[in-house]
């Protein structure tokens, strides 16, 4: 909703700016833009924050640190590698650098988008002997439709570039099973995804031997795969165990990727 809500304002700004011309257009595009990427590293710190809550517990054991005295910077801490100063906990290494990498890509996008803006605006502004004011509010109104469609194409496709590019980390899965634990209805499946995501050769091996990726194996299939994994893995002890609380969700993050509990 914010998201459409900056774009709508951005669009209004651009043909109202754009009826003093060019130069006022493009300011506007690319004050659009700088709201628009404020917005997003707004939502980015609001996901760590969210993060650092669900692991609180952990760190401020591992810190020495009261719970409620952790930062935004502990939980950057806490991915660093240990050569670094840092914790070297792999699970929020994975997704501070997801949140990291996001940031990356649509700042890139966003700014690009501002410049195909500006050229637009530009090469209108010279097609139309040096002004845009003279257009009248129908055509200014056509070029905030352009924009805005540039703005759309961009992050679209930038959008697509992430989820195909950028590492889709465990803790998405672990807050999915930390919502079903109060109703104590964790699946072993679920549990073993977690694993999956974060071990490549276990993703690998499964391909190999089920004809498929974990996440595109139907239910039956990905029972079948627990049952299979049961000797090494113990995933439907684990399940229980965390169905009755002995186990907090969070832990998964470290024993997936062989961190330990403690």
């Amino acid at each position: 909703m914010l998201d459409i809500t900056a774009k709508a304002v951005g669009s209004i700004l651009i043909v109202g700016a754009s009826a003093f011309g060019a130069p006022a257009g493009i300011v506007a595009a690319f004050a659009s833009t700088g709201a628009q990427i404020a917005q997003q590293r707004s939502a980015i710190n609001k996901n760590e924050k969210l993060l650092l809550d669900f692991y609180s517990d952990k760190l401020s054991v591992l810190m020495n640190k009261p719970a409620s005295s952790l930062t935004r910077e502990d939980l950057h801490k806490a991915a660093q590698p240990v050569e670094a100063g840092g914790l070297g906990i792999t699970t929020l290494k994975k997704q501070v650098g997801n949140f990291e990498r996001f940031k990356r890509i649509k700042t890139f996008s966003q700014l690009g988008s501002a410049a195909l803006t500006g050229a637009m605006l530009i090469g209108i502004a010279v097609a139309s002997g040096g002004t845009l004011m003279g257009l009248g509010m129908p055509a200014l109104t056509l070029i905030a439709g352009a924009a805005t469609f540039i703005n759309s194409a961009v992050n679209t496709l930038s959008d697509g570039y992430i989820n195909r590019h950028v590492e889709k980390g465990v803790t998405a899965q672990i807050f999915s099973i930390a919502a079903q634990v109060k109703e104590k209805d964790v699946e072993p499946t679920k549990v073993l995804d977690v694993f999956v995501r974060a071990n490549p050769d276990l993703q690998k091996f499964i391909t190999k031997g089920y004809g498929n990726d974990y996440a595109n194996l139907t239910a039956q299939q990905k029972m079948q795969v627990v049952k299979d994994s049961e000797p090494k893995l113990h995933i439907a002890a684990l399940t229980d165990e965390i169905n009755k609380g002995s186990i907090k969700p969070n832990a998964l993050g470290f024993l997936a990727y062989g961190q330990g509990t403690d």
